[in-house]
């Protein structure tokens, strides 16, 4: 079985500091599912192995970016 994940959103970090505008992981989350992934690794919970300091809103994944994307993107039974 194949399974589609996309981690745009987590390993695409490295390259702007986790740094993705809201409105970007929205619409490219969104626009993820509704492509045919069946996973979106959203980032990093507190870093991806320690905290860092000025890390972005994907490599923190701090309460209201969570809520954020759920909103726009629920989880499913599967999840």
């Amino acid at each position: 079985m194949i399974v589609n994940l996309d981690v745009t959103l987590r390993d695409g970090g490295y390259r702007n500091n986790f740094d993705f505008p809201l409105e970007y992981a929205l619409h490219h989350a969104r626009e993820s599912v509704a492509a045919g992934m069946e996973w979106v690794e959203i980032g990093y919970r507190n870093g991806s192995f320690k905290p860092k300091p000025g890390i972005g809103r994907t490599g923190a994944g701090e309460d209201d970016y969570i809520r954020a994307l759920a909103e726009v993107v629920p989880p499913t039974a599967s999840a």
